[in-house]
C-alpha cells in the first residue's frame, strides 16, 4: 500500500512508514505536515468509508496538530518535535474482557516502548493509561469508535519527545494534574521521535494481539508499573468526592479501590493521587 502524504513532511517520517509497510506492521498510511487532530482525520475516514479491512491497520501521522484531543474534552496541542499520531484498527467485540483491555494494553505498549528505546529507564502508567517517567507524563492515549461500527478502534497517541505539549487542565474538586514533560527533558539529549515512533507501533500491534490471547500478561505487566498501587486516591462517585487505597487493577482492566466498604472497581472517570499539604 502507497502513503498518501499531505504537504511538506519528514523524510524520516517517511522511512519510518516505509519500514513498517514493509514488514506489514502497517497496511497503510496518511502523512500530513500539519492537521487539527489525528484522532479526528482518522474517525472521518472511517465515517466515509474509506478505511477497508485490507488497509488495517491504518496509521495517521502528523508533524504537528492544533487542537488535538485528550480524554475528557482536553485539547492536547504539539508543536513540530513531539510524536503525535493515531492509528485505525480492527478488534473483536465478542468478547468483554479483550474489549475492556484495549486502554491498558496501549498504555503497556508505550510504556515497553519507551523502556526499549532509552533502557535502563522505567516508566510508570497512571490508571487507565498515562505513560509517566519520574512522576511526570510524557504520553497521553485517547481511544475512540464511531456509533455503529464498535469493531473500528482509532487509537491516538501522543509522546512528549523533545518537547511538552500544551494540554489543558482539569477543573473540579479532585483537580490535580500531572506536570507534562518531555523524554528528552529526562535523558539528557534530542529524541529521534520518528524511530520511537516505529517501536511505539510495533508494541501497540503486538500488546492488543496479547490482549486477546493472553491477557493475565498485560494485566500483569500493567500492575508493575502501576503508578496509584498502595497509594491514597481521590475519584468522584455520584458528584460527590471520595478517598481510598487502589490496589492495583483486575482481569477486566478496572481499577481497584479500597474503600471503608470494600473494594470497589471503577472503569471510568478520573482518579488522582490524594495531595499531601
Amino acid at each position: 500500500m502507497s502513503i498518501d502524504i499531505h504537504g511538506s513532511v519528514q523524510p524520516q517520517g517517511v522511512s519510518a512508514i516505509n519500514h513498517l509497510i514493509d514488514t506489514e506492521t502497517l497496511s497503510s498510511a496518511t502523512y500530513m505536515a500539519e492537521t487539527t487532530s489525528t484522532n479526528s482525520a482518522a474517525l472521518e475516514h472511517v465515517r466515509q468509508g474509506g478505511v477497508p479491512e485490507n488497509q488495517m491497520p491504518r496509521l495517521y501521522l502528523a508533524d504537528s496538530q492544533t487542537a488535538g484531543r485528550g480524554r475528557h474534552g482536553r485539547t492536547w496541542i504539539s508543536k513540530d518535535d513531539s510524536l503525535t499520531f493515531s492509528l485505525v484498527m480492527k478488534r473483536s467485540i465478542t468478547s468483554s474482557p479483550t474489549t475492556s483491555l484495549w486502554p491498558i494494553a496501549v498504555g503497556v505498549a508505550i510504556a515497553r516502548a519507551i523502556e526499549f528505546c532509552f533502557a535502563p529507564l522505567r516508566t510508570q502508567l497512571k490508571w487507565p493509561n498515562d505513560v509517566h517517567l519520574d512522576g511526570s507524563k510524557v504520553a497521553g492515549i485517547l481511544l475512540e469508535t464511531i456509533h455503529g461500527t464498535p469493531e473500528f478502534i482509532v487509537i491516538g497517541i501522543g509522546v512528549n519527545t523533545n518537547t511538552s505539549p500544551a494540554e489543558d487542565e482539569m477543573t473540579g474538586p479532585i483537580a490535580q494534574s500531572a506536570v507534562a514533560q518531555s523524554i528528552a527533558a529526562v535523558v539528557g539529549r534530542p529524541v529521534d521521535r520518528y524511530s520511537l515512533l516505529t517501536s511505539v507501533i510495533e508494541q501497540v500491534i503486538e500488546a492488543t494481539h496479547q490482549a486477546a490471547t493472553t491477557p493475565m500478561e498485560i494485566v500483569d505487566d500493567y500492575q508493575n508499573r502501576c503508578a496509584l498501587s498502595g497509594k491514597s486516591v481521590c475519584y468522584l462517585e455520584c458528584g460527590k468526592q471520595q478517598t481510598a487505597t487502589c490496589r492495583g487493577i483486575n482481569a477486566l482492566g478496572e481499577l481497584l479501590l479500597e474503600t471503608p466498604s470494600g473494594v470497589k472497581a471503577c472503569n471510568t472517570g478520573e482518579v488522582n493521587l490524594v495531595r499531601i499539604r
